[in-house]
Order: C-alpha cells, then structure tokens, then sequence
C-alpha cells in the first residue's frame, strides 16, 4: 500500500472506471484522426498561411480573455487585451498579423475555469472530457462556457 504524506493533496477520481474508458476513446480518437489530420495541415499548409490561421484563432480567443481579465477585476490586463483585439483585428488585417506583441502588448491566457478558481470554486473531481483531455468539473465547466461563447459555434 501507498503511503501519502500528510497535507498531501490527492487526485480525485470518483469516476476512475468511466474515465479509463473516455482516455482509451480518446487515444483512439487521437491516433486515427486527429493526428492524422494535424500531420496532413502541417505538411500540406505553408508555415505563414499556419502562422495567420493560429493569430487569427488567437485574436478571436482574446475576446473571451479580455472578458475573463475584467471577471477577475485584473483591469490592467482587460485594458491590454482589448487594446490587442482592437489592434490586431485592424492592423493586422482581421487577426491574421499579431501586430500587437511587437507594440509591447503581450497576450494573456484567462478561461472560465481560471475565473472560477479566482472566485474561490472548487476544482472538484478529475475527469476527462471525451475528444478534449483531462479536467476537472470546474475547469469543464468554464470549457464549456467558452464554447458558448465562441462567435464560430453561432455562424
């Protein structure tokens, strides 16, 4: 048996059966089609056509961050990172040019689950969410919330 030190903070895994059987789905998933696919974009799609998909992606995303900076209260942050949507989506033709790092104004990485933990939530049970990963409830939650929140999923 495994003894863990006191005050050591363990893994909670109540649902340890269903995500053993959720990680082999996604290995599977992984193996068969998303690799596949990434390998195929990385070597069909020149590099700068891949540069400009991820900062447009990126640019997009910096919306739901500028709006979990202010959900945080970190002002200085949603004043940079909506100064950067505003740059980028102008300058930088649509996102497709990070014009806005250069200019000293670096992005930032806030979710839901981020602002969650900021508000004190608890992180909850481990599980792994099917074709995305290991989580936990919290962190799913805000991952879902960011969906509903991405411009893309409403055409």
């Amino acid at each position: 048996m495994l003894n863990v030190p006191a005050g050591y903070a363990q893994t909670q895994d109540p649902w340890e059966t269903t995500n053993r059987r959720i990680y082999q789905f996604n290995d599977y998933f992984d193996q068969r089609l998303v690799r596949p696919a990434a390998t195929a974009y990385v070597n069909l799609v020149p590099p700068i056509l891949q540069l400009g998909v991820g900062n447009f992606f990126s640019n997009i995303d910096d919306i739901k961050v500028t709006l979990n900076d202010l959900l945080q209260l970190k002002l200085e942050d949603a004043a940079s990172d909506s100064a950067r949507v505003l740059i980028n989506s102008t300058a930088g033709v649509g996102g497709l040019i990070d014009v806005a790092t250069p200019m000293g104004l670096e992005k930032h990485e806030e979710d839901f689950g981020q602002t969650f933990g900021a508000w004190g939530l608890p992180a909850g049970p481990y599980l792994i969410i099917p074709t995305v990963g290991p989580s936990n409830v919290r962190d799913a939650i805000g991952w879902a919330l960011g969906i509903a929140f991405n411009p893309f999923v409403y055409g």
